[in-house]
């Protein structure tokens, strides 16, 4: 076949003429497909292949469980540690105010202790110095009536028995009260009045007879003293300790307010009870 001749600045194309004897023998073989081929000078590569990117495979679903144990998992920690500080601070809060009240009771304690100890040694000391006597004297136109009484009392002498009139004397271990106020108390009471002795005693007789006081025999000074002792309520709200001696025409009175104070130290007082003529 003699075919058409080349176009100007074309190479020939291979006669078929040779190949496989006349069927191409001379041409050389098509490459195959996809195979890369050699980029001659100048040439760019291809940029689309025109091949599909093979699709991501799905997760297993066994990762995805998992995931989800491990959140729930999570979750359940989160709860036990805000209920762990939960509890932590209420048993703090509790804890503190159990240690406050701990404290304030502890301290109530040894303050109570503390005034205890004071009072007791308070009372000792003020025992100590009742054991120091002061000796007192009645006038001598009254008997001269004396007894020794504790140093550390104070003593009010309200009436003389001057000018025909009685005489009176209080005593108390601070400050002797007003003898004008009903309210008043005192540790001892010392008087002689210028009243027969039947005149005195007859106004406690109601009281004796209605069970409020209790009348028994007084004797003092080998027997230079005598009268009556009578305990219990003297007059309204004074439950006390009085005893009536007679003295020549008049009465001795020797009288404490409180029983349950002064009782003891009433009873000292009585044992060194004289008379002087």
């Amino acid at each position: 076949m003699g075919g058409y001749p080349p176009m100007q600045g074309q190479e020939p194309m291979p006669s078929p003429e040779g190949y496989n004897n006349g069927f191409g023998g001379g041409m050389n073989p098509m490459p195959a497909m996809n195979q890369p081929q050699p980029m001659g000078p100048g040439q760019m590569p291809a940029t689309n292949t025109g091949i599909a990117p093979a699709p991501v495979p799905p997760m297993p679903e066994s990762k995805s469980k998992s995931t989800l144990v491990e959140t729930i998992i999570l979750v359940v920690v989160c709860i036990i540690a805000a209920v762990a500080i939960v509890f932590a601070v209420l048993f703090f809060m509790r804890w503190n105010d159990l240690n406050a009240d701990f404290t304030a009771q502890k301290d109530r304690a040894v303050a109570e202790a503390v005034k205890a100890q004071q009072d007791a040694d308070n009372e000792a000391l003020a025992e100590r110095l009742k054991e120091e006597k002061e000796p007192f004297s009645g006038p001598e136109d009254f008997g001269l009536i004396n007894f020794s009484y504790p140093k550390v009392w104070k003593v009010y002498e309200a009436q003389d028995g001057t000018n025909n009139s009685d005489y009176m004397a209080y005593f108390a271990p601070t400050k002797v009260g007003s003898i004008n106020d009903m309210d008043s108390r005192y540790a001892l009471r010392f008087q002689i009045l210028n009243r027969s002795y039947d005149t005195v005693a007859n106004t406690y007789a109601p009281m004796v007879k209605q069970g409020t006081l209790s009348a028994t025999t007084f004797s003092a000074d080998n027997g230079k003293i005598t009268g009556t002792r009578y305990t219990g309520e003297l007059s309204t709200g004074i439950v006390g300790i009085a005893v009536v001696a007679k003295v020549n025409d008049k009465t001795l009175i020797l009288q404490t307010d409180s029983q349950e104070v002064y009782e003891n130290d009433f009873n000292k007082i009585l044992d060194t009870l004289r008379r002087g003529n």
